[in-house]
């Protein structure tokens, strides 16, 4: 029988998700009997159907993502999955299953009005899948990560065609990000997929910049449960500043719950971040 082949890469991390992740190669059949839906020279896959074991789209190559196939406005984005940035193994590179839930969500349940003529920030953009969904329903979108997929991400934008609506730009979270936020200016809704597992403190304080304005924008975010550990300390450092809201569960085959939720920023939260929360 033939060997198995590499076809994506999952994390593997413990309760914070940050210093005990580890970049791991996921392995499959060539018949590929353990997932189904991946696309790699097949018919395009209907939206959220299968998975690598419930983590990511990770093989290279370019891969359409179509989402809202029984919608009004179906959207199709295609996407250069790059698993190695800089020469390393890279989260920024892959598709992960939250971006996909969350863009069906925006596609099938939201649509084009919610995003129409609106201005919406990505954090955390990765392969910027979610923020040029945003673009294609409507929206002028600017899509945010660190320095190494700064590249990659405006690869995607011209692969899609999008300069006019989709832009990118560098934005570390925490302190050492905040000239790099006050140069990107206001925003309708700010968008998030994975992004609750590290680095939460600096996390907080970016979204606390962001939503410190007369009309903080809502933020509309995607995350997988993985590590009930770190969701519970997420929620603890949003609570005194923002309402959380769940909108809509869902799963992939192998995963976890997926939720899509909603952070609004409370009247007269003010507090700097970390004061009430403590130390992890």
């Amino acid at each position: 029988m033939p060997s198995p082949q590499v076809i994506g890469y999952v994390v593997d991390g413990g309760e914070t998700g940050s210093d005990a992740a580890v970049f791991s190669p996921r392995f499959v059949n060539p018949d590929k009997s353990v997932y189904s839906g991946l696309y790699e020279g097949g018919p395009m896959p209907k939206s959220g159907s299968g998975s690598i074991r419930g983590a990511v789209d990770a093989s290279p190559g370019v891969f359409p993502y179509a989402f809202g196939e029984d919608a009004s406005e179906p959207v199709v984005i295609s996407i250069e999955r790059r698993p190695t940035l800089d020469g390393e193994n890279h989260v920024a590179g892959v598709i992960w299953n939250a971006a996909r839930a969350l863009c069906e969500y925006m596609v099938t349940d939201m649509g084009s009005a919610a995003f129409e003529g609106k201005s919406v920030l990505e954090i955390g953009s990765g392969t910027g899948l979610t923020g040029m969904v945003a673009a294609a329903l409507g929206a002028t979108v600017v899509l945010t990560d660190q320095e190494p997929a700064i590249a990659m991400l405006r690869d995607q934008i011209a692969l899609n065609k999008l300069q006019n609506r989709v832009s990118a730009a560098q934005l570390d979270w925490g302190p050492d990000g905040d000239n790099q936020l006050a140069a990107l200016g206001d925003f309708d809704l700010i968008l998030g997929t994975d992004v609750t597992y590290t680095a939460l403190k600096e996390l907080q304080h970016t979204l606390l910049a962001l939503t410190s304005g007369p009309t903080p924008p809502q933020l509309l975010f995607c995350h997988e449960r993985r590590w009930p550990g770190t969701d519970a300390y997420f929620e603890k450092l949003m609570a005194p500043h923002f309402d959380y809201t769940p909108v809509h569960a869902t799963s992939f085959e192998d995963s976890g719950e997926i939720v899509v939720f909603t952070l609004t920023r409370k009247a007269g939260a003010d507090m700097v971040a970390g004061d009430e929360a403590g130390d992890e």
